[in-house]
């Protein structure tokens, strides 16, 4: 499969693993959703990115994927905007040494690396499988 003008979202998508994987994905040539929780940083990664590929594919979503009100947003606004998405790479990962609550009350580390995915991904399959059965 080519990526070449498919949409892929990648979360986590300002650092690390996630930062790589959405540059090379924008050098090939793909519509990239990038992902983060801080609009400054977000913001900053995209025009750093569009600088090294010249893409201008690179759409950028905030939203802290602790809070299951914001992953809900978060599909809600890709749902908006975008009428099927591709591929979806859920890299957003988190380690709290200590542990903390999120705003639903559950521990934060199983909230952002375990449940967010889930349920962001239910949220995105029906965009997910009319991009597969278009394509």
């Amino acid at each position: 499969m080519t990526v070449k003008g498919k949409s892929i979202l990648v979360t986590g998508s300002t650092d690390g693993i996630g930062k790589h994987t959405a540059l090379d994905l924008a050098r090939i040539g793909a519509r990239v959703l990038l992902h983060g929780r801080d609009p400054k940083k977000g913001g900053g990664v995209q025009e750093e990115i569009a600088q090294e590929t010249s893409s201008d594919q690179l759409e950028l979503f905030i939203a802290d994927l602790a809070s299951q009100r914001q992953v809900r947003m978060l599909a809600a606004n890709i749902k908006e905007r975008h009428e099927s998405l591709d591929v979806l790479i859920n890299n957003a990962g988190t380690f709290q040494a200590d542990r903390m609550l999120t705003e639903d009350g559950l521990e934060t580390t199983f909230a952002v690396n375990y449940l967010a995915p889930f349920l962001l991904t239910r949220e995105l399959l029906n965009m997910l499988r009319r991009a597969h059965l278009q394509g």
